[in-house]
């Protein structure tokens, strides 16, 4: 049959999208007043970046949801920047 644009995505329950993630970062940011909203490349490029760190640190599917703690995550992303500074960190 044909899916309705009411029924949910068949990913809904699966782990986070590497975009959702880095969306949901960068929301924070400009919350905390981190990041600016205007112009709209500035966000678009950081999501880009967010989700370039997660891919390169391998975190991506499951394994973005198999660190119950802040520090181990910190660590495995720290190592992915190869020294590189990252204020959302």
């Amino acid at each position: 049959g044909t899916s309705s644009s009411t029924a949910s995505p068949p990913r809904n329950r699966g782990p986070p999208r590497l975009e959702a993630v880095a969306a949901r970062v960068c929301t924070r940011l400009v919350e905390k007043g981190l990041l600016k909203t205007k112009p709209a490349f500035v966000r678009t490029d950081r999501e880009a970046g967010i989700c370039a760190l997660l891919r390169k640190a391998g975190l991506e599917g499951a394994d973005l949801t198999a660190y119950n703690d802040r520090r181990s995550l910190e660590l495995r992303l720290q190592s992915a920047l190869n020294g590189e500074a990252c204020a959302w960190l």
